[in-house]
């Protein structure tokens, strides 16, 4: 069929877009609701997140505040029995009782301050308390990471009594 009226004028996109105005108004209107719903999608994604962390956070704050509190219960049960039994079998009980209770802790010990003119006489007790071969010693980092006896200095502080030892 032909057109009474001729060809149909060929018309580009742009000037399409320019002779309705409506359209880019809802071409904007379009972009903002969308952005408006992505920002409202990441706020909420963020807020999830935040809670999830803050619930997390807590739970490992509390795990983290009981181990200490237990900690500093055995470490004045030790102190306690140091204080009436010294270094005695009673001792090495109790901590191996409360490292089988408790098996985050490691090890139970107390160190002593040994001034360089008394390391003699500290190392000496200390082999006759039981420690048959006691010496200060330090921890090599070299080759197999093993104790290494102490070299002098004007003082050390030793580790007296561990358990396990």
């Amino acid at each position: 069929m032909n057109n009474p009226r001729g060809p149909a004028p060929a018309i580009s996109f742009g000037r399409y877009l320019k002779s309705r105005p409506g359209v880019w108004l809802g071409l904007a209107l379009w972009l903002v609701i969308t952005a408006l719903l992505a920002l409202a999608l990441v706020y909420s994604r963020l807020a999830e997140n935040r809670r999830v962390f803050a619930g997390q956070a807590a739970s490992a704050y509390d795990a983290v505040y009981e181990k200490i509190s237990i900690n500093e219960t055995v470490l004045e049960g030790f102190a306690a029995m140091l204080r009436l039994a010294g270094d005695s079998p009673v001792i090495r009980q109790y901590t191996a009782e409360m490292r089988r209770t408790y098996p985050h802790i490691y090890s139970v010990g107390f160190q002593q301050y040994v001034p360089a003119d008394r390391r003699a006489e500290f190392e000496q007790r200390q082999r006759e308390r039981g420690h048959a071969d006691f010496r200060i010693t330090d921890f090599s980092y070299e080759d197999e990471r093993q104790f290494v006896e102490a070299a002098p200095a004007a003082a050390r502080i030793s580790t007296a009594i561990r358990s396990p030892f």
